[in-house]
């Protein structure tokens, strides 16, 4: 699309872009091009914000984008698409947007800057890139606390490991046993919620037709109580899982929108994840050569030059006296800890 300079030109165009989505069964939506407006002041360098990229504007530009559910796609190697020619002015009226189901099918979809060469617009370039950067990261999840079976799970997996030798790696062997079995648990006991939920609505749905037809028995009456207990306690545990994975503080606990948390989920993936590196002010997305780059930065990071180090010599700090001293670091008595 191209949208044209006028602001109230701007705003008829992004209304008729609203009634045709009405209009259309499909929720596939990708919408590129110049929109000729910015989401944010800083959008837009060296321009007098007094001009077109007013207050209003950005407001009904961003309504648009949340009215149509689009999600604005992040770019990749370059902060801005169009540029004046004398290079005083710069903004970001070029970009691509698209729906939370076109992420469904195209997950892995990123937007590439290209060079304007002669033009005053860069090229765009939407496209599905799947870099494999190893392992993901383990982490716990809030609603494990909330199952009786979880400290017997940490229990028994911490005290069948016996480690022998440096303290230190048999600390880490039992934590990496904890986790694989805190995994092995978690996919037993928190997986497949979808399947089972649905498992559960199918058998609640044979009761209800069963009781259309006749009433139900006594039996029946207690299997559908059972059954609509263990929803509510697997949808409880949807929404909590759903909740951290999308980091929304403001969400309580059983407000369940199963659509709107899994897009946030998607969205957070899209924007986290590692695209590449800036490698000698080249862009690039060469698994051994990021992986190097991270490596030197960290690297240079922790490894300061001696002379930079901060040194505390002929520094007098207060200190307590040795008596204080022997008193704090004593052994406690089973009488002292009865007495507290």
């Amino acid at each position: 699309m191209y949208s044209p300079c006028n602001f109230k030109e701007k705003v008829k165009l992004w209304e008729e872009l609203i009634n045709v989505k009405l209009g259309v069964a499909c929720s596939q939506w990708c919408i590129l091009g110049d929109f000729n407006a910015v989401r944010k002041t800083s959008e837009r360098r060296g321009l007098n914000p007094s001009g077109n990229t007013t207050l209003r504007e950005m407001q009904c530009f961003n309504n648009f984008i949340e009215t149509m559910e689009l999600l604005d796609v992040q770019l990749i190697g370059g902060k801005y698409t169009w540029y004046k020619e004398n290079g005083m002015a710069k903004s970001i009226i070029d970009r691509v947007l698209v729906s939370t189901e076109w992420l469904v099918h195209w997950p892995d979809s990123k937007q590439y800057i290209k060079g304007r060469q002669m033009l005053d617009h860069c090229a765009l370039l939407l496209k599905p890139v799947t870099i494999d950067w190893g392992p993901k990261t383990f982490k716990t999840l809030d609603i494990w606390k909330s199952d009786p079976a979880f400290k017997k799970v940490v229990k028994q997996s911490w005290e069948t490991y016996i480690g022998k030798g440096n303290p230190m790696i048999s600390l880490k062997e039992k934590l990496k046993k904890l986790k694989f079995d805190l995994k092995s648990w978690n996919r037993d006991v928190f997986g497949f919620i979808s399947l089972k939920k649905q498992n559960l609505l199918l058998e609640l749905a044979e009761l209800d037709m069963k009781d259309y037809e006749s009433n139900l028995g006594d039996d029946d009456k207690v299997s559908r109580m059972k059954l609509l207990r263990k929803l509510k306690l697997l949808l409880h545990k949807e929404s909590a899982l759903l909740n951290q994975k999308t980091r929304l503080k403001w969400i309580e606990e059983g407000d369940t929108n199963s659509k709107y948390f899994h897009s946030r989920i998607r969205w957070r993936r899209v924007t986290n994840e590692l695209k590449g590196a800036d490698v000698n002010g080249t862009w690039c997305e060469d698994l051994t050569k990021v992986r190097e780059e991270v490596r030197q930065v960290f690297q240079t990071r922790f490894s300061a030059p001696k002379a930079l180090r901060i040194h505390l010599q002929n520094i007098e700090f207060q200190t307590i006296s040795v008596d204080d001293n022997m008193l704090l670091t004593k052994e406690i008595s089973d009488n002292e800890i009865k007495r507290r």
